[in-house]
C-alpha cells in the first residue's frame, strides 16, 4: 500500500513539473495573453493630525502566499516611497512607523495593462486617533512561512473554553493521547516554543494550564534546519500567543462551564501607547475527568500464577492558576527591547480503586487483592526573559538577542494501601511515596542574519543552556508492629542531574531566481552529571556532534513549489530514562532507567511539494528517517506478577510516509481543512527482537457561516493501529461539533462545544514477549459539553465597528493572481 502511494505522489510532482514547463498557453496558443512585465507601487504617507509628510516611515510589500517579505522601502522627506520590480501576484503592504498605528493594504498586482499603482495617500495617527482604520482579512487555516506551516487557530471554535493541549489535537500531523503524551508524525521527540522562547519542565502540565483562548496560531516544523537545537528529532512546535498592535485599551473576557463540573475563566487585557506596549492575562480553570484500566495478561512462565485480570477506576481532578505580562518597548523604530514573565500553579489529585484477580493454570484463584491509590501533585513554576531586536536599513539583515531563566516545582505524594481478600489473614500492605522535584533552566542565545549581495544570505548564532534538577522520591512501608512508616532506601531515589549544552551554528543560503538553496552546519557540546545519594553513584558523560542540514526549493511556477530538505537530529536520554533505582507504580509495576543507554541519532529527509489553485490549495509531502541506537521501552517478568519497565537502545528504527494537507475556503461561507498521513516503521533489535508494521490518520474541519453572524465547525479524527517495540496500538477515533452565535459586531461571542459525540476515545492494544502476552485498555472522560462565552472591549472594537474602507485606488481587482494560502 504504501508503494502505491509514494508511486502516486510522484507521478503527481512529475505531472505537475511536465505541465509548468509544458503549458499549452505558453506555446503557440492564439488566446495567450502577454507575459506580465514587473510593476510598480508608489505613494505618500502624512500625519492625520498635522496634515504632513511623514519621513522614514517604513513600507514593506509581503506575499501573501507565504507571507514572505518580498521587498522593502522608506518614506523620503516629502513622505514618498516607490517600489519597484514587482512580479505579478497578490501581496500585503505594510506601513508602521514608532507612535503611529501599522496600517496594512492588500495589493494586487496582476493587471499586463495596469502595471503602476498609485496608492490612496496614507494618514497615520497616534495611540490618541482611531479614525483611520486597518483593512482586516481573514486568515486563513494554514499558511506556509518558509520551512514553518502556521496553523491559525485564534477562531476555531473546537478549542474555545479548552487549553493548549486540546489545541494540538486540532493540528495536521500531531496526536495527543490519553496521558496527554503529544506525538507529531508518530515521533514524540518534539522542541515545544511559546512565543519562541523554550518550554521547560513538565510540558504536559504547562500545555494543560495555557488556555486556548490566549493562542493565535501553532507553527510546526517537521524537519529543522541547523537553524534550531538539534534535540528536536521529530519537530519543533512553536505556540504564538494572541498579540494587540492597535493603540489603546484592549481587552477580552473569556468564561466557559462543562460538563462533569468542568469551568474556567480568564482575562487578557492590552494597554499600547506610542512605543510602549503593554499586555497581561490571568487564567483560572477546573477539571475533573473519570477515567478505568483494564488489563488481562498471560505469563508463559509462571503455572501457579499464569493468568491475571486487573481492573482499575477512579476519578482526576485538576485545576490551575495562569498569570503572564509583558513589556514591549521601542526605543527607536530600529531597536525593539522585549521583557516578559509567566507564573502558573496547577494541583491535582487522583483517587482509584484497583482490582486484581490472579489464577493458576487451571484457572483457580490463587491470589485476590483491592488496592487503594490517592496521589496528589501540587506544581508551581515562573519564566522571565528579556529579548532584544536590532533592525537594519535592509529589511533582510536582522540581529536579536535573549535571556531567560525558568524555575518549576513539583511535589507529589502517593499513599498505597493493598487488602488481600484472599488469601484469608494476609496482613495489609501500605506504604507511600513522597516526592519532589526542582528545575532550574537558564537560555542565553543570539542570532544575526544578513545579506551577501543581492542573492545570497548568511545567518550565524550562538546558544547556551544551562539545566539543575533535584529530585527525591522517597518510598515507605508501614511496620505491622508499630504501625510506623519506615524508609525503604532500596526504593528511594534522591538525585541532581546537571546539564550542559553549548551550540554554534552557520547557514549560508542562495536565491537563484526561481532555485533557492540553504546548506547548514550546527555544533553542540552537551554534557551531563548525575549524583545518586541513596545508590551512592555518581555518572558523567561528554559529547561533541555535528549536524548539517540542507534544503533547496525550486519554485516551478507562480502557483506551485517544490522542496527537497536534509538533517541531523539527536533525541538524548533523559534524566528519568538513566536512573538505576526501581520506582514502584503499582503493586504490578515498576520502572527503572538504564545509565548505559547512549543517545540516539536521526537522519530525515523530506519531500514536499505546493500547489495552488483558485479556491484551495494542496501540500503533498513524502518523508523517511532512518534511527541509529533508537532508544525504546523495553518490559520483562520479574516474577509472577510484577512487570518491570526500563529503556533500551534499539539497533535501529526505519520510518517512511507519505502526507497531504488540504486547504480551502470554496465559498464565502464554507471552508475544508483536512490532512491525511501514511507511514510505516521498522524496529530492529538483539534485546527486544524486531516489529514492523504501517499505520495511518487524517483529520478534517469543515467550518459553515451560517446567517445572523453564527457558525458551525465539525472535526473527524481517526488514527489507525500502529506498532511499539513490543506489541501495537488499537486504532482510535473522535468526533467533535461546535457551534458559534456573535453579537454587537462580533464583540460577544458564545460557544457551544461537544467533544469526542461517540464516545470513542480509548486507548487499547497489546504487549507480546517471550515470557508474557498482554492486552489492555485506558479510557479517559472524553465525552463532554463546554458552553463558553467570549466578550471583547477597548479600542480595538471601536475601531472595528466603523466601516472598514480606503483600499488602494485602483481597487486591485483579484484576477487570479496569488491565491491566499
Amino acid at each position: 500500500m504504501i508503494k502505491k502511494i509514494f508511486i502516486l505522489l510522484f507521478c503527481f510532482l512529475i505531472s505537475n513539473i511536465s505541465i509548468s514547463q509544458n503549458d499549452p498557453d505558453k506555446k503557440g496558443n492564439r488566446n495567450f495573453k502577454p507575459q506580465f512585465e514587473d510593476g510598480e507601487i508608489s505613494g505618500y504617507i502624512f500625519d492625520r493630525q498635522s496634515k504632513t509628510p511623514l519621513e522614514a516611515v517604513a513600507i514593506q510589500l509581503i506575499k501573501v502566499r507565504d507571507s514572505s517579505l518580498f521587498k522593502g522601502t522608506e518614506t523620503d522627506i516629502n513622505g514618498f516611497y516607490k517600489i519597484e520590480g514587482i512580479p505579478q501576484g497578490r501581496y500585503t503592504l505594510s506601513v508602521f512607523v514608532t507612535g503611529y498605528n501599522r496600517i496594512i493594504r492588500p495589493v494586487m498586482m496582476n493587471d499586463p495593462d495596469n502595471k503602476t499603482i498609485v496608492m490612496d495617500t496614507l494618514f497615520l495617527t497616534t495611540g490618541t486617533e482611531t479614525d483611520e482604520i486597518e483593512v482586516q482579512t481573514d486568515r486563513p487555516f494554514l499558511e506556509l512561512k518558509g520551512d514553518k506551516k502556521v496553523f491559525n487557530v485564534g477562531e476555531n471554535m473546537n478549542v474555545t473554553g479548552g487549553t493548549a493541549l486540546e489545541v494540538l489535537k486540532n493540528i495536521p500531523s500531531v496526536t495527543v493521547d490519553i496521558d496527554d503524551v503529544i506525538s507529531l508524525r508518530g515521533g514524540q521527540q518534539i522542541k515545544f516554543f511559546i512565543n519562541g522562547r523554550p518550554v521547560v519542565g513538565s510540558i504536559s502540565r504547562i500545555l494543560d494550564n495555557l488556555p486556548a483562548d490566549q493562542i493565535s496560531s501553532v507553527e510546526v516544523i517537521t524537519n529543522p534546519s541547523a537553524k534550531y537545537e538539534a534535540e528536536g528529532s521529530t519537530g519543533v512546535i512553536n505556540i504564538v500567543l494572541k498579540k494587540y498592535d492597535d493603540s489603546g485599551f484592549n481587552g477580552q473576557l473569556n468564561l466557559s462551564s462543562g460538563t462533569g463540573d468542568k469551568y474556567g475563566g480568564g482575562l487578557n487585557l492590552n494597554y499600547k501607547k506610542n512605543s510602549l506596549n503593554f499586555s497581561g492575562s490571568y487564567d483560572y480553570r477546573k477539571r475533573t475527568m473519570d477515567f478505568n484500566t483494564a488489563i488481562t495478561r498471560n505469563n508463559y512462565l509462571y503455572t501457579e500464577n499464569a493468568f491475571t485480570d486487573q481492573t482499575s477506576s477512579g476519578q482526576f481532578n485538576r485545576s490551575g492558576n495562569n498569570l503572564r505580562g509583558e513589556i514591549e518597548y521601542s526605543i527607536s523604530k530600529s531597536d525593539v527591547f522585549n521583557l516578559s514573565a509567566r507564573f502558573d500553579e496547577s494541583e491535582r489529585k487522583r483517587g482509584n480503586t484497583e482490582n486484581l484477580f490472579v489464577y493458576n493454570q487451571s484457572n483457580i484463584l490463587t491470589e485476590n487483592s483491592v488496592t487503594y491509590n490517592d496521589n496528589s501533585d501540587k506544581d508551581n513554576g515562573y519564566s522571565i526573559g528579556l529579548n532584544y531586536n536590532k533592525y537594519f536599513n535592509d529589511p533582510k539583515e536582522s540581529l536579536s538577542g535573549e535571556a531567560s531563566y525558568s524555575y518549576e516545582k513539583e511535589y507529589d505524594n502517593d499513599n498505597i494501601q493493598t487488602n488481600y481478600i484472599y488469601p484469608l489473614n494476609t496482613l495489609p500492605a501500605i506504604s507511600k511515596i513522597d516526592g519532589n522535584e526542582f528545575t532550574g533552566e537558564l537560555d542565553l542565545q543570539s542570532d544575526y542574519s544578513k545579506p551577501v549581495g543581492k542573492e545570497s544570505k548568511f545567518e550565524t548564532g550562538i546558544k547556551y543552556n544551562l539545566r539543575n534538577t533535584n529530585t527525591g522520591n522517597y518510598y515507605y512501608n508501614q511496620n505491622d508492629t508499630t504501625g510506623g512508616f519506615v524508609l525503604d532506601s532500596t526504593l528511594t531515589d534522591v538525585f541532581s542531574f546537571n546539564e550542559n549544552l553549548g551550540a554554534a551554528y552557520a547557514i549560508f543560503g542562495n536565491d537563484k531566481g526561481n532555485f533557492t538553496y540553504n546548506i547548514g552546519l550546527r555544533g553542540e557540546y552537551w554534557n551531563y552529571d548525575i549524583d545518586q545519594t541513596f545508590a551512592n553513584v555518581n555518572t558523567s558523560r561528554d559529547q561533541f556532534d555535528l549536524f548539517p542540514s540542507i534544503t533547496l526549493t525550486q519554485k516551478l511556477g507562480e502557483t506551485e513549489d517544490m522542496s527537497l530538505s536534509y538533517s541531523r537530529k539527536v533525541r538524548r536520554p533523559g534524566y528519568r530514562e538513566l536512573s538505576p533505582v526501581v520506582r514502584v507504580f503499582s503493586p504490578v509495576f515498576y520502572r527503572v532507567g538504564n545509565p548505559d543507554l547512549n543517545s540516539e541519532f536521526i537522519n530525515s529527509f523530506e519531500l514536499n511539494f505546493v500547489k495552488f489553485f483558485s479556491t484551495f490549495s494542496i501540500i503533498p509531502s513524502v518523508f523517511y528517517k532512518l534511527t541509529t541506537d533508537k532508544i525504546t521501552s523495553y518490559s520483562s517478568l520479574i516474577d509472577s506478577n510484577i512487570t518491570l519497565n526500563t529503556s533500551i537502545n534499539a539497533d535501529k528504527e526505519i520510518s517512511y510516509g507519505a502526507e497531504i494537507l488540504l486547504n480551502g475556503a470554496f465559498t464565502k461561507s464554507f471552508s475544508l481543512n483536512g490532512s491525511f498521513s501514511y507511514f510505516t516503521q521498522e524496529v530492529s533489535s538483539d534485546t527486544s527482537g524486531s516489529n514492523s508494521g504501517n499505520t495511518f490518520s487524517g483529520r478534517v474541519f469543515a467550518n459553515y457561516n451560517l446567517p445572523f453572524d453564527a457558525g458551525i465547525q465539525l472535526t473527524y479524527f481517526y488514527s489507525g493501529k500502529y506498532i511499539s517495540t513490543q506489541g501495537e496500538v488499537d486504532p482510535v477515533s473522535s468526533f467533535d461539533l461546535s457551534l458559534r452565535k456573535d453579537f454587537f459586531d462580533k464583540q460577544l461571542s458564545i460557544n457551544l462545544r461537544i467533544s469526542d459525540i461517540f464516545n470513542t476515545q480509548k486507548f487499547a492494544g497489546s504487549t507480546t514477549t517471550n515470557t508474557y502476552s498482554q492486552q489492555f485498555s485506558r479510557q479517559r472522560e472524553s465525552n463532554m459539553g463546554m458552553l463558553s462565552l467570549t466578550y471583547k472591549f477597548g479600542s480595538e472594537e471601536k475601531k472595528k465597528s466603523r466601516k472598514k474602507k480606503r483600499s488602494n485606488s485602483n481597487d486591485n481587482q483579484d484576477n487570479g493572481g496569488d491565491i491566499d494560502f
